[in-house]
């Protein structure tokens, strides 16, 4: 069976704080499908999965475990999951490109920084992060700005 060019639907809220943009979301659909997710980004699973398959920059499709809790730095390559056997939730932390920059700068580090791609990985510190990002989307981004000093 060939994956289906359309993309699927998603369930986002969404909230915004000055250079950072949170979406919570439920991709609903199950089966072959194409959804890529957006770059320069990280997100975090929260639903296992047994088995889904993605591919990253149209190569070799790779068909893996998904474990809950599982993180993702999308850097500028495109990463497009292809299967699920149920649906997955998620947070995406889209960092402005200037706030990248500008936490480099403060930290001695050089600029421009870029995102180093990475996929299905375990992050406590990232997760956590996650889980408190998730409620402000959730409750209607009450304590965010708080967060981001």
């Amino acid at each position: 069976m060939q994956p289906s060019k359309l993309q699927p639907t998603a369930t986002i809220l969404k909230a915004e704080w000055n250079d950072l943009i949170v979406e919570y979301a439920c991709l609903e659909v199950v089966g072959n499908f194409d959804f890529a997710m957006p770059k320069d980004a990280i997100s975090v699973a929260f639903s296992p999965h047994e088995r889904v398959a993605w591919s990253v920059d149209g190569g070799q499709t790779q068909t893996t475990a998904l474990p809950p809790g599982s993180v993702f730095v999308y850097s500028s390559r495109e990463f497009v999951w292809h299967r699920r056997e149920k649906e997955g939730k998620y947070v995406n932390i889209m960092l402005d490109q200037r706030l990248l920059n500008q936490l480099a700068a403060e930290n001695g580090l050089s600029t421009p920084i870029e995102l180093e791609h990475r996929v299905i990985f375990p992050d406590p510190t990232i997760m956590h992060i996650a889980q408190l990002l998730k409620s402000e989307v959730i409750s209607g981004g009450l304590a965010g700005n708080l967060y981001l000093k």
